[in-house]
C-alpha cells in the first residue's frame, strides 16, 4: 500500500508526532482533574463563568487529538507494506490493544470489589453479566453505558476505527476523487446519527478521516504549493 507523497511537507515526523502526543496526555490531565461536572469545588469566576471548569472541559480536545494521530500512524504504518493483511493487521492491533487493556482490568476490578465494594451488580446493575463481558471486550459505550471505569468508553471508539481503518483506505485506493468525498462527507454526516452500536464514534470518525487523509497525501491535493501560500 506504498503511496507517493507529492507534498511531503505535510507530513509529521516522529518528533513531531511525539510532542503532539504530549500535548494532549496534558490536556487528558486537565481534563480529569479540573473537569467535574456537577460543581462540587470551588472556581475562579468571571462574569458568571467557571474557568477552571471550562478550562476542564475544553481540555477534552485531547480525544480527537489522540484519534487524529492514530488515523496518522496507522496510515504510515501502512505505507510500508504493499498490501494491507486483514488478518495480521487485526492481530497485530487488537493484541496490542487487549494485552493493555486486559491488564488494567485485573488490576483495577479486583481492587474495586474488595477495597471499595464495587460489585458487578452494583456497577451495571440489570443484566450485569452481559454488560459485564461487553465491557470486559471494550464494547460496552456501543450500546451508549459506561463501564466499570467510564473513561474506559474510548476503547469502544478505537476498537471502532480499528476495525473501518482497512475499508477506508481500501476505498482511498480507488483513486477517485468521489470516493475521497463520499467517505469525508460519511465522516461529517455520522455526527447527527443516533444509531448505538457507532455512539463512540459519530464525533471522531471525521478526526480519524482527516489524520489518514494528511498522511495519504489527499490534503495536499487540495492545498496550494507552499510557495503560493
Amino acid at each position: 500500500m506504498k503511496t507517493n507523497h507529492t507534498d511531503v511537507s505535510l507530513n509529521l515526523s516522529r518528533q513531531d508526532t511525539e510532542a503532539l502526543k504530549g500535548i494532549a496526555l496534558v490536556f487528558l490531565l486537565i481534563h480529569h482533574l479540573f473537569y467535574i461536572q456537577n460543581g462540587q469545588y470551588d472556581d475562579f469566576y468571571i462574569l458568571g463563568h467557571g474557568i477552571v471548569g471550562i478550562i476542564g472541559k475544553v481540555s477534552k480536545v485531547c480525544v480527537p487529538l489522540f484519534v487524529f494521530l492514530s488515523g496518522y500512524g496507522l496510515m504510515a504504518g501502512a505505507e510500508k507494506v504493499s498490501r494491507i493483511s486483514l488478518k495480521e493487521f487485526y492481530i497485530k492491533r487488537f493484541t496490542k490493544l487487549y494485552s493493555n487493556y486486559w491488564l488494567i482490568w485485573l488490576l483495577f476490578v479486583p481492587f474495586g470489589i474488595i477495597a471499595m465494594g464495587l460489585t458487578f451488580p452494583l456497577v451495571y446493575g440489570e443484566h450485569w453479566l452481559g454488560k459485564c463481558i461487553l465491557d470486559f471486550f471494550g464494547l460496552l459505550n456501543c450500546i451508549g453505558l459506561l463501564g466499570y471505569n467510564p473513561t474506559w468508553w474510548f476503547y469502544s471508539c478505537i476498537i471502532l476505527l480499528y476495525l473501518l481503518f482497512p475499508l477506508i483506505i481500501a476505498l482511498c485506493e480507488k483513486g477517485n476523487r468521489w470516493f475521497e468525498h463520499g467517505i469525508f462527507i460519511s465522516g461529517i454526516l455520522l455526527c447527527w446519527c443516533p444509531l448505538l452500536p457507532i455512539q463512540p464514534i459519530r464525533f471522531y470518525l471525521i478526526t480519524f478521516i482527516l489524520g489518514i487523509y494528511f498522511r495519504n497525501g489527499l490534503i495536499g491535493k487540495y492545498l496550494p504549493p507552499p510557495s503560493e501560500i
